[in-house]
């Protein structure tokens, strides 16, 4: 996404924000004018600025009606405002959008009179580019304003802070709040298993691995971009009567689940637009979701920028709460057979990104020796390859599941 494209997205944020939480328009306004938001989007934000003046109440239908009665509506600004309302659900603190857009836009404008001073040096004496520099900086920084800067916070001032709490979790010892875990392993192996399971099992309140019941169900969401609907329910089905052999608090209600075979591209708008809808509508505190190189289109995954793309939207909704379980291959071999490392393909921004990586290494049988034998019970090593940055982590060491990849329960070593 280029540096244009992007302050369009945070433009759009902003503007849906404001049109979601009107109680924030006059402090956003403050700071970010109308007339300097991207001609796109310009005409939706004048509307909204001057509702909030007028007291009138903000929502999608009555901005387009504003628009329509003043002869500005356009076929595009049905679909632009959904997809800034669709932005704004990602918002937690608007301030530091309105911050970060505020600095991107004043860049903007010292690039621009940069290339100015430039174009004047070659026609101008030195002493008028001097004048002509010295004026246009006294005017920008009496528009902009001067930002007041944070005194700094010295040690004293951080032992008067309360102390924080312990690790609130999702799944205790499993899935803490606010986290992000990577399920990596080779094709077949019982990733996405893995994936259902962790998801299935919060929503039925019960320990993925010891079927104990949790201190509470919760909802979650399972975005299926591989297999087919049928394929899904069949799974799910198997997966459901297994697990309720066990007491639960929690049903089947609790998990939403959304099948997209075809895959998303989460550096596109529109796949933005449905997921960021899809997830304000459902609020799940776990989305397992998976494999990775169905989420990024046509993209490389090894391409840091592809992998920025999806983590800026995904992001804000760690600051909800949120965790994410996302499945990952581990890279193909190398030259004469060797061994394939159980640690995930791509850049090293993407291993960077998630608190808790964890490699499915499934053991070959002993009535087949193969590691891929749907008959036989099937045994898999756990291996940590990014160690958890949440102390209390309880994950087994190893898992066995029933004939048929049916579900992975805590195993002796």
């Amino acid at each position: 996404m280029n540096d244009l494209a992007h302050v369009e997205t945070m433009e759009m944020a902003v503007l849906g924000s404001i049109i979601d939480h009107p109680e924030t328009a006059s402090s956003v306004f403050e700071t970010l004018h109308p007339e300097g938001f991207g001609p796109r989007v310009r005409v939706l934000v004048e509307a909204v600025s001057a509702m909030t003046k007028e007291g009138i109440p903000l929502t999608p239908e009555l901005v387009l009606d504003r628009l329509r009665r003043a002869g500005q509506l356009r076929s595009e600004h049905g679909a632009l405002i959904h997809d800034c309302m669709a932005h704004g659900f990602a918002v937690v603190d608007v301030s530091w959008y309105v911050s970060a857009l505020a600095d991107m836009k004043l860049s903007q404008r010292l690039e621009t009179l940069g290339s100015r001073v430039q174009n004047a040096a070659r026609t101008t004496s030195p002493e008028s580019v001097m004048d002509f520099l010295g004026q246009e900086l006294v005017t920008l920084r009496d528009q902009v304003g001067v930002r007041q800067h944070h005194a700094p916070t010295t040690l004293a001032d951080l032992l008067l802070e309360p102390e924080a709490p312990d690790t609130e979790w999702h799944i205790p010892g499993v899935i803490p709040a606010s986290d992000r875990t990577m399920i990596v392993g080779l094709e077949g192996s019982g990733k996405g298993v893995m994936l259902a399971q962790l998801a299935l099992s919060y929503a039925l309140g019960i320990q993925p691995f010891t079927m104990e019941p949790l201190p509470r169900p919760g909802r979650a969401l399972l975005i299926e971009v591989e297999n087919s609907r049928s394929q899904t329910v069949r799974r799910l089905r198997q997966m459901l009567s297994w697990a309720t052999r066990y007491p639960c608090a929690g049903g089947p209600e609790n998990l939403i689940v959304e099948v997209r075979q075809g895959g998303i591209d989460l550096c596109k708008p529109d796949d933005q637009g449905w997921f960021l809808r899809l997830v304000n509508d459902v609020r799940p505190d776990i989305i397992s979701i998976g494999p990775l190189y169905r989420m990024i289109g046509s993209g490389d995954i090894n391409e840091e920028a592809m992998h920025r793309c999806w983590m800026n939207v995904f992001e804000p909704l760690l600051e909800r709460g949120t965790s994410f379980v996302i499945e990952h291959h581990a890279p193909h071999g190398g030259e004469g057979g060797k061994r394939r490392e159980m640690r995930p393909v791509g850049s090293s921004v993407l291993r960077r990104w998630f608190s808790q990586g964890v490699s499915l290494n499934v053991m070959e049988c002993d009535a087949h020796r193969s590691s891929f034998c749907r008959r036989c019970p099937r045994v898999a090593d756990l291996n940590f390859f990014r160690g958890s940055r949440e102390g209390g982590t309880d994950w087994p060491n190893r898992v066995r599941s029933p004939g048929g990849n049916l579900w992975w329960g805590e195993a002796s070593a």
